[in-house]
């Protein structure tokens, strides 16, 4: 009987110091949820390439393509107005766009969703920005978007240098981004 006590012990310190072994090594490799849920990657399969261009209605009936704003750095923001991240980060961007006039062009993405809506909406948070429609969802398709909110930063010469999935909730992460665009 005193030898299935010691046995039982030496197990249980055993399974203790395999799990601090355990911990000890995955201790560097745990992401913060932040990182997670701003992620960057290169869009496509190069990094560093080029931004598929395209063309969609904005608000005001006006179609815009980015290859007009081949020479200035873009700021492509996807989002939808039933998307909670992406309200939150309305008023950050407007910011920017406020903070920079015509150093930066943000064109607002909005994914699969009714003119009237869309206008409504960015009219009661008075955005100043462009915002344009994307009803079927295909240039979102073609950037691979995955998720709301997605931002695209998009140098003077038409090259994507950063993906960011996942809300922008403060003014030192679009800085983080815009400096890649705009330096």
């Amino acid at each position: 009987m005193e030898w299935r006590r010691v046995a039982t012990g030496l197990v249980l310190v055993a399974a203790v110091l395999y799990a601090g072994v355990l911990v000890h090594q995955n201790v560097g490799r745990v992401s913060p949820p932040m990182a997670k849920s701003l992620s960057t990657r290169p869009l496509g399969d190069v990094p560093g390439g080029r931004a598929p261009n395209f063309s969609l209605v904005s608000l005001t009936g006006t179609k815009v393509s980015l290859a007009s704003h081949y020479g200035h750095p873009v700021w492509i923001n996807f989002w939808a107005t039933w998307c909670p991240n992406c309200r939150q980060e309305l008023a950050l961007i407007q910011h920017e766009n406020t903070l920079y006039g015509s150093k930066l062009v943000i064109m607002g993405v909005d994914m699969e969703q009714c003119r009237q809506a869309v206008a409504r909406f960015v009219h009661e948070r008075d955005l100043t920005y462009s915002v344009l429609l994307d009803p079927q969802g295909a240039v979102s398709a073609a950037y691979g978007i995955k998720g709301l909110p997605t931002s695209v930063f998009v140098s003077r010469r038409g090259v994507v240098k950063a993906v960011l999935e996942g809300g922008i909730r403060t003014p030192a992460i679009a800085q983080f981004y815009l400096k890649k665009i705009l330096g």
